[in-house]
This record gives structure tokens, C-alpha cells and sequence, in this order.
């Protein structure tokens, strides 16, 4: 990243230069990636492979990845979509979509934390319920902190919308 001056020698902006030489491969086979940098220069990144959200780490920025670890399943279809926020506490957050495949559990964000790095995550919950058929599913979570400390959570929901096919 760097900065540079608007037109109207106003506030400077970031801009992002792509630099190929610097592609890395973080798992393969994977999709829906995020990733934070931890507050140890540490980076964390999480994906869906397989059936369920894991996760890596890289300790040289991004050159190498440490091995996978499970982060999120369900026992009923995939855990998918994950988004992470770094909270003030330095624990982490995960937030991810739930979506059976069994017709009787209900598709839904999930949430769990991690207190070391993204090494071990706990704390399983249910944050929404939407309906069991995948036209009225709820998805793709997305969270931010307030600096007050308040968790602000959002996701398109089509639950509501049976009729229309809007989120």
C-alpha cells in the first residue's frame, strides 16, 4: 500500500499496487478466503475445504503457511463463508455459514472465538436461524467492531423475502 495525493492536493489515499512476483498459493482446493493480521505480525487465514471452514497460519508474512486446522464443521452439511475480526481483546471472531444438506436443520450463522491466535477455536453458537430450504438461507456474514466495543454483525437473509427472492 501506499499514499498518494488526491487531484485537489486534498487528504492522501492508499492505493493498492498488485505485485505477481508475490503470488502464494495458501491451500488448494480452497475458496472463500479471509484474512487478518494478528496483532504479533502473524497473519491468519481462513477458507472452506472439504466440508468445513479451516484455518493457517503464516509467521513471514504470507510466505509460508503452518498446517490446517479445523476451525468450524457441522454434522449435518458444510460450514462455509468464514469472515474473521481481530476484536479489541486481541481474541479473534469467526463468523460462518451453516448449511445443512439434511432438509431438517435450519441454514445459519455461526459464530466462535479463538483466545490464542487461531490455533484453537471455541465457543459455538447459533447467531441466526433461517429456514431449512436453501432458497430461504441466510449468508455470507460480515463483521466490524465499534469503539465503544460493540460487534456489529451482518448477512444477506432471504428468509424473510419467500416471495420476492430478495436479501
Amino acid at each position: 500500500t501506499r499514499h498518494t495525493d488526491s487531484p485537489q492536493n486534498g487528504p492522501k489515499y492508499p492505493s493498492i499496487d498488485w505485485l505477481p512476483a508475490t503470488l502464494t498459493l495458501i491451500q488448494a482446493g480452497a475458496s472463500y478466503g479471509r484474512m487478518i493480521r494478528l496483532a504479533d505480525e502473524e497473519i491468519l487465514a481462513a477458507y472452506f475445504r472439504r466440508g468445513n471452514v479451516r484455518a493457517r497460519i503464516s509467521r513471514d508474512d504470507g510466505t509460508t503457511w503452518q498446517p490446517e486446522r479445523i476451525a468450524a464443521s457441522d454434522p449435518h452439511g458444510v460450514a462455509t463463508n468464514p469472515e474473521l475480526l481481530l476484536l479489541d481483546d486481541q481474541s479473534i471472531l469467526l463468523t460462518y455459514n451453516r448449511r445443512p444438506r439434511d432438509g431438517v436443520h435450519r441454514f445459519a450463522i455461526m459464530a466462535c472465538f479463538s483466545r490464542d491466535s487461531g490455533r484453537t477455536w471455541s465457543g459455538h453458537r447459533t447467531i441466526y436461524e433461517a429456514d431449512t430450504i436453501f432458497e430461504n438461507g441466510c449468508w455470507e456474514p460480515a463483521q466490524i467492531q465499534l469503539p465503544d466495543g460493540e460487534i456489529q454483525l451482518f448477512f444477506a437473509n432471504e428468509s424473510p423475502y419467500r416471495k420476492t427472492h430478495e436479501q
